[in-house]
């Protein structure tokens, strides 16, 4: 017997095997819902199972050819991050809160496509989304390119390197107000002290080329923004989206946790910066870019542009 499945014994009981809460399992007669995770014990026959292409189920262990999945089969980004409880929130008299927005993965597409139908390779997102960030990509490499960053550090340019990261800022917002006007403010002022421009230079230049590993060189910028009075996600993750747009990714928080929260994706979300969000929005931003795959997307300036103007056009802010 395949794990998982129910059988008729020759007195016609029926037999199920026990699911317990997080196991992943697939459900055979509907491959098409992808792996799913099991989000309580199941219970009197039936069990709750959120899929990956379907979303959360209820199903009768009678009928459901359920099975358990194992090993690297059973890895999937998002059930490794999956918002529990995001559609079963419930009110005071017990009963279910369903999620107000009608938004989810195959919706925000079918929204984006009705605006750009050649998807990524649309003229019309490149003049919209794609251009300038590129341009902005460029621009950076022109300026802060390892090569050109270190010889600046070697003979103590703190003042031109700070000048040029807030010329890249400043090239980019003229297109739209990618970090606000106050928090390019806020990191205008911290880097005005000589012991700052510093403290910034180094601390990005480690960021973007050092050889420590990724969750301690970002970790070090957030705390030089923290002593600077710049902490904000969207100065905090901008320099290695336009550095390296291929890794990294642009974290805007509103509409990015709509998006997440819209694809049932836990970004684990603080205010204050922190490696877990920003290491979470890593495996989402991976996630879209592999689910969005039939749009042909080149990097991360595609998936920061999905998340944008899919929100702001469901806003109708766009």
């Amino acid at each position: 017997m395949t794990p998982g499945f129910y059988f008729l014994s020759k007195d016609f009981k029926i037999t199920q095997m026990k699911f317990i809460k997080d196991d992943i399992v697939k459900l055979h007669n509907k491959p098409d819902w992808g792996l799913g995770k099991v989000l309580e014990d199941s219970c009197n026959e039936t069990v709750r199972v959120y899929f990956v292409e379907a979303g959360e189920k209820k199903l009768s262990l009678v009928y459901a050819k359920l099975e358990k999945v194992e090993g690297e089969e059973a890895n999937h980004p998002k059930l490794a991050n999956l918002k529990l409880g995001a559609k079963t929130k419930r009110d005071a008299s017990g009963k279910p809160i369903k999620r107000k927005s009608y938004l989810n993965l195959s919706s925000m597409t079918e929204i984006f496509l009705n605006k750009f139908p050649d998807g990524f390779d649309d003229s019309l997102y490149y003049e919209y989304e794609r251009g300038y960030k590129v341009t902005a990509c460029q621009q950076f490499q022109h300026h802060l390119s390892k090569a050109d960053f270190t010889s600046r550090l070697n003979n103590d340019k703190y003042s031109d390197i700070c000048q040029d990261a807030l010329k890249i800022i400043s090239a980019i917002n003229k297109e739209t107000e990618f970090i606000s006007r106050f928090e390019v403010s806020s990191l205008n002022n911290g880097l005005k002290p000589e012991a700052n421009k510093k403290l910034f230079s180094e601390s990005l230049y480690s960021f973007l080329y050092g050889e420590e590993k990724l969750e301690d060189r970002f970790k070090a910028f957030c705390d030089c923004l923290f002593q600077i009075d710049a902490a904000k996600w969207t100065v905090a993750t901008y320099f290695g989206f336009i550095a390296f747009p291929s890794e990294h990714i642009f974290l805007k928080p509103d509409v990015t946790k709509k998006a997440a929260d819209a694809c049932d994706f836990d970004l684990s979300y603080q205010t204050e910066l922190n490696w877990l969000t920003y290491k979470k929005m890593l495996d989402f931003s991976n996630f879209l870019f592999k689910q969005l795959k039939d749009l042909n997307p080149k990097d991360m300036i595609d998936i920061q542009s999905f998340i944008w103007s899919v929100i702001k056009l469901d806003e109708g802010k766009y």
